[in-house]
């Protein structure tokens, strides 16, 4: 068993956003206590494979994978956007974690390293982005539902592996999920992936 610990308090630099965030806290700690009550031992190793696997080194790698295997095969815009997605969603992260500088619960140790503010989750919004991406790239492909059940099943995973580390709140999660989505539908809109039949496919 873990020993509780007094939580930090939440620290921002704008008095609203304190007051939002300092509101949800019980909430959120109420939830990690549910979690670890529920979670079994495995779960634990099992969230520190996916930390590593989920976070900006190997989402950057998977990234050049992409482009080299899209490379002679889609057109322009579909690169810029796997490009933009991607990487464009690590930069986003970084810059909205140091404008809400919340701290990161402290109801246990953290069961692995961490690095930077809380808010918003870094892995779940990467799971969020590559999921997303992938899920765009392929459907209008014979790959579209198999590529949604993978979107699906790591964003889910990465989140949930946050909230079993306690390395995050449930609001973090939640935020990472929504600003990955938000991000990669975004970049599909401004280069017109949306509105073309098979938008990955360079014309011939």
């Amino acid at each position: 068993m873990h020993d509780l610990t007094k939580a930090a308090p939440v620290v921002l630099e704008h008095g609203a956003l304190a007051q939002f965030f300092a509101a949800i806290t019980p909430y959120d700690e109420q939830g990690l206590r549910v979690i670890h009550a529920l979670a079994p031992d495995f779960l634990t190793p099992l969230s520190k494979g996916l930390a590593y696997l989920g976070g900006a080194p190997v989402l950057t790698v998977i990234c050049m994978i992409l482009l080299a295997i899209l490379w002679k095969k889609c057109s322009k815009n579909t690169l810029l956007f796997t490009f933009y997605a991607l990487i464009g969603s690590i930069a986003l992260n970084w810059t909205v974690k140091s404008f809400f500088h919340r701290v990161r619960p402290e109801l246990w140790h953290h069961a692995t390293a961490v690095y930077g503010t809380s808010f918003p989750s870094g892995h779940s919004q990467y799971a969020a982005a590559l999921g997303a991406t992938i899920y765009i790239l392929a459907r209008h492909t014979r790959w579209a539902y198999g590529a949604l059940r993978f979107a699906i099943l790591w964003t889910l995973g990465l989140g949930l592996s946050r909230l079993v580390l306690a390395v995050h709140y449930p609001s973090d999660v939640m935020g990472g999920w929504i600003l990955g989505w938000v991000w990669v539908w975004f970049c599909a809109w401004c280069l017109g992936l949306l509105t073309k039949a098979r938008p990955s496919m360079r014309p011939t």
